[in-house]
Formats: C-alpha cells, structure tokens, sequence
C-alpha cells in the first residue's frame, strides 16, 4: 500500500498524539485512548480539523453496544467533511500474507510529526492474545496479532494487507518473550460496530 493522504496525525492541546484515517464514507477512526481527552484536531492536507469527542458514533463506553474486554473495543469512530477517501475496510485476511502498518511517527525532541508515513511489515499471528494479572494468556476475539514493533505514538493507524485495513493499532502486547506482537482491533468489528449504528457497512 503506498502512502495515503486519508492517514492523518491527531493532535491534543497542540502535540502530537496519534494516528487515525480516514474511510471512503468520509468517517474518522482511531484508537478512543488517543482523543480521550484535551482539545482535540487532525492534520489533513496542511490544514487543520477539529475533532469533536461529542460528535462520536462509537466509543467504548456504549457498553450495551460493545460489550466487550475495553482493550479490544478501544475505538473511535466520528463523522467528517472529507470525500473521496481511497481507504476500504476489509472483514478478510490471510495469515500467509504479509501485512504493512503505515502512520505518522512523532520527531524526537519536537512536536511535529515527519511528512512521510513510516512503514512496518509483519506477519499476522492469528488472534490477539494479552496476559492477565496471573500470567495466564487471554484472548481478544476481536483483535489480531502482527510480528511488527510499533510506539506508542502509532496508535490508531492502519494496518494493510493486499491495499485493504484489515486493522487498527491499538497497542504493543508482549504475550511471552518474543516476537513482538502488536495487537489490532479487527476491521471486521469496525463494520459490525458501525452497522449497529445504522451505517450500512457494504459502504465502506
């Protein structure tokens, strides 16, 4: 997938705090831990949009909508102006294939986001696993696993396969010592989520 213009930086009382993108039906979608709170805006095509955490669809604490762990329902959906976005979500993934994560990363020291979207590669590891306060292994229906190191500051970008999202960073999830496997909440939650919403998912 090359890079995308409807991949955009979020920003939080002025610094930079995650990633997010834009669908073809012109809906905003992140991580909800990277607009929870300050006063919020994206980057787009130099200029700048506010984001309104009243203006939401979906966030987790509709919890008789997404009645799920909160790791795996960290997502925030909201409506906006931009049209023609070449971003599709996609409910099918194939763990042969190797997947590329692309968003902004933060310039050490400053806070400005570089121009280039930073790329990562990995291999999906099936579904998302993150260990409990006894150690044990829990799985997250709703989440999948990447072989890919990603900071903090990448939440909320996409993660592709075959120039599809087939994902949504939302965190690193060291379940056991290796590989590093960072954890995505499943396009296909996205669209079930926005169907309960009465958006038709066949448009995105």
């Amino acid at each position: 997938m090359e890079s995308s213009k409807y991949i955009v930086p979020i920003f939080s009382d002025g610094e930079f705090n995650g990633n997010g993108f834009i669908l073809n039906n012109g809906m905003l979608v992140t991580a909800f831990h990277v607009v929870k709170e300050g006063e919020l805006f994206f980057k787009y095509n130099k200029a700048e949009y506010k984001i309104d955490i009243c203006d939401y669809i979906i966030k987790p604490k509709d919890k008789d909508k997404l009645v799920i762990d909160d790791v795996s329902c960290d997502l925030f959906v909201c409506p906006t102006k931009i049209e023609g976005s070449d971003i599709f979500l996609s409910k099918r993934f194939d763990r042969k294939v190797k997947c590329e994560y692309l968003g902004y990363n933060q310039i050490e020291g400053t806070d400005s986001v570089t121009d280039i979207h930073v790329s990562s590669s990995g291999d999906l590891l099936g579904t998302g696993l993150v260990k409990t306060e006894d150690n044990r292994a829990k799985e997250l229906v709703n989440c999948i696993m990447c072989t890919m190191e990603l900071s903090p500051g990448n939440s909320g970008g996409p993660l592709f396969q075959n120039n599809k999202v087939i994902g949504m960073l939302i965190k690193d999830s060291q379940y056991e010592d290796s590989p590093i496997r960072s954890l995505f909440i499943k396009s296909g939650y996205i669209i079930e989520a926005l169907g309960r919403e009465g958006i038709n998912p066949t448009l995105i």
